[in-house]
């Protein structure tokens, strides 16, 4: 066959081609390393749609995450594999550990993460529900139940209508200053955060106390292994400790997003309570209208009673993790004693001394388990956000009834 001396044989790539190709890729390059991963973290607002090999959730993001991710909503879609077995946890889960992305429904906490360069988010700023896909998707699922009517300060009388919508604003803008982007509460629990980051300095501190006993117990060899069975048991109780950090960081991270719900709330009743104040008349003539108006208010007095808990609970963080540090400290050096005492001494003195640990560590345990609970304010924290939900609720079935604007 005769090759043209102008035109290169089929399949070799003459020199512009091929530079042509390198540019090309070069420019695809940066695209690519542009894009950062972001956790995502919210509440499914609706029932999931599966369409082809895909999930597409409603989802309304914690204010924390929609801070991060900057796009404009905390309104957005997800999609999931539908193929994907998502992790399962929480009180409502009734044993299970796994779940379909097509079981989700609304009121589950999803937490995932998603992959985004900046020109996708500048775009997605001008979309009214971006959607996002998610991968690494974890699902919590907590039961959600209402809270006892008593659980705020009962009222010396019964409240009047007049009276409720007189006070409805005043309510809404004293909470919003509490819980909104800018309030009190979401600073003072990043603040919280930090000071808790500080108490795995002091159980490493323990921890690295007792492996040096554990080291020099095994030395000792025959005769001690009744006394090494018994150190591995505190170590073990020991490093069950790390479990009571990490329940205070998912209850100061479900008391985040029980204050984002309220605060998706609070922005719808910011514009309707103004509008409501003067229109008792207007209300008695839809039927409901009035008793969800009253509901609405007393939910917003328990919701202001529980923040009020729940606050000072965590006013308590920095003196517990500073008290805490220093027992550690000090039980520290105990084990440490203990350890270089296991070198020499027999067995029966390093059993009577090993024994003398355990109230060491039966203390930690109980001021661990104290900051666990926040100082009992768990269950405050845990009804915010049913409390939340319920207001949703009655906020819908008010706009519904008196065509809000």
């Amino acid at each position: 066959m005769l090759h043209s001396r102008t035109r290169p044989p089929r399949g070799r790539p003459t020199a512009r081609r091929a530079a042509l190709l390198a540019l090309l890729m070069l420019a695809a390059v940066p695209a690519a390393a542009e894009a950062k991963n972001f956790k995502v973290d919210g509440r499914v607002k609706g029932a999931p749609a599966a369409s082809g090999k895909t999930v597409a959730v409603p989802l309304q993001l914690t204010r924390a995450a929609g801070n991060k991710l900057r796009l404009g909503t905390r309104n957005v879609r997800v999609k999931i594999s539908r193929r994907a077995r998502l992790r399962l946890s929480g009180s409502a889960a009734q044993g299970a550990t796994r779940l379909r992305a097509t079981g989700l429904r609304a009121g589950d906490r999803v937490k995932g993460v998603t992959s985004l360069s900046r020109k996708a988010k500048r775009r997605m700023r001008y979309t009214p529900r971006p959607t996002l896909k998610l991968k690494r998707v974890r699902v919590i699922r907590n039961a959600r139940r209402l809270a006892p009517p008593g659980g705020g300060a009962a009222p010396a009388a019964p409240r009047t209508l007049e009276t409720v919508l007189a006070e409805l604003s005043g309510r809404v803008m004293a909470l919003n200053a509490r819980v909104g982007e800018f309030g009190s509460l979401p600073q003072q629990i990043e603040a919280q955060k930090l000071q808790l980051e500080g108490l795995g300095t002091g159980l490493e501190g323990v921890t690295t106390a007792f492996e040096a006993l554990t080291t020099n117990v095994e030395g000792r060899g025959v005769g001690f292994e009744g006394v090494l069975l018994q150190v591995e048991a505190l170590v073990a109780r020991v490093e069950a400790l790390e479990a009571s950090t990490s329940a205070v960081e998912d209850l100061l991270g479900q008391f985040e997003s029980g204050l984002g719900t309220i605060g998706g709330v609070l922005e719808e009743l910011t514009t309707l309570a103004p509008l409501l104040s003067s229109q008792a008349a207007l209300i008695r003539q839809f039927p409901g209208a009035e008793s969800q108006v009253l509901a609405l208010d007393e939910a917003l007095r328990r919701i202001e009673g529980r923040i009020g808990s729940a606050e000072a609970a965590l006013g308590t963080i920095g003196s517990s993790v500073g008290g805490l540090n220093a027992a550690m400290s000090a039980f520290a050096g105990e084990v440490n004693g203990v350890a270089n005492a296991a070198l020499t001494v027999d067995a029966g003195t390093l059993q009577g001394q090993v024994n003398g640990l355990g109230g060491g560590v039966a203390n930690l345990e109980s001021s661990f388990g104290s900051l666990a609970s926040l100082g009992g304010a768990a269950g405050d924290i845990a009804g915010l956000e049913a409390d939340a939900t319920a207001i949703e609720g009655m906020v819908e079935i008010l706009c519904t009834t008196m065509a809000c604007p």
